[in-house]
């Protein structure tokens, strides 16, 4: 009997220590993969807002928009933060990938457009060079598809010894499946078959989930740098017709909030895969 009970509450401990989000802490080592949508441009400022995070390279995946174009934005979002010092890689492309709101996020302008003057780093490159020479271990804020990881493990499997977890946003993850699954499968199982940490945030379908009118006027009226970028972004004309008719949900803005504030999420464990979490419900009012 004490051998039951003693087993018992080794198994409530192990998986109940998977099953929560990481303590808050002073600081993060990220890098972020990025698709180049208007939510994933959110999450970007968020992170970039915060002097704990430290970002060590932002890199693209083909989705929302192609990788080369995601490339010209993200440099012209890190120019606003002064933050040219942040090195950007552009992933690979990948066939039938053809979204139908691509043409809209091609609308958009993140910044004043920036001319690289380096080399062109690639992700994959950049990804790998970047966790050889990690002093810490590091969290990879997915936002897109998982292919860069993907092809990261097929490179050097070993350099998954440097990552943390993986934060990645899809819509669902019993079953499997979403945009940013359905792009590339086949990197988005090899990574969930590696055992890495993957915590999967979702926006659950939640109703009041958007950035609405009412967050932009809270934009307009802040004096922070945060809220002025937001606010420019989403008055271009093309976006502000859809932030009128509650277009944008918060999907991967919840990804970046979950890494700054874990609390505001109640997190549950695969049971058949201890290794990937994901969230069952988050606080709405906390999060806006």
């Amino acid at each position: 009997m004490k051998k039951i009970i003693f087993l018992s509450l080794i198994i409530f401990l192990w998986s109940g220590g998977w099953a929560q989000p990481l303590p808050v802490r002073l600081s993060h080592d990220i890098i972020i993969d990025t698709d180049g949508a208007i939510d994933d441009m959110r999450a970007i400022c968020l992170l970039l807002d915060r002097p704990e995070i430290k970002i060590h390279a932002v890199l693209t995946t083909d989705g929302s928009l192609q990788p080369d174009e995601s490339v010209e934005n993200i440099r012209s979002l890190l120019h606003e933060f002064n933050r040219n010092d942040i090195p950007v890689a552009q992933g690979s492309f990948l066939k039938g990938v053809d979204p139908p709101w691509r043409q809209f996020n091609r609308q958009i302008i993140w910044g004043e457009k920036i001319k690289n003057q380096g080399k062109e780093l690639s992700a994959i490159d950049c990804l790998s060079d970047n966790l050889l020479n990690a002093d810490n271990k590091v969290t990879l804020v997915c936002l897109g598809p998982l292919t860069n990881i993907g092809q990261m493990i097929k490179k050097d499997p070993t350099l998954f010894s440097k990552v943390e977890r993986i934060v990645w946003y899809n819509e669902s993850t019993k079953p499997l499946q979403g945009f940013n699954y359905e792009c590339d499968k086949e990197n988005a199982d090899m990574v969930f078959q590696s055992g890495a940490r993957i915590d999967v945030i979702s926006n659950l379908k939640k109703t009041e989930a958007y950035f609405d009118t009412s967050m932009y006027s809270l934009c307009s009226q802040s004096q922070t740098h945060l809220a002025k970028i937001l606010y420019n972004v989403h008055s271009q004309k093309a976006v502000f017709e859809k932030l009128k008719q509650n277009h944008f949900s918060l999907c991967d803005d919840l990804v970046a909030l979950y890494i700054t504030n874990p609390e505001l999420f109640d997190i549950n464990t695969m049971i058949n895969k201890v290794n990937v979490r994901y969230n069952q419900d988050y606080n709405i009012q906390g999060v806006k």
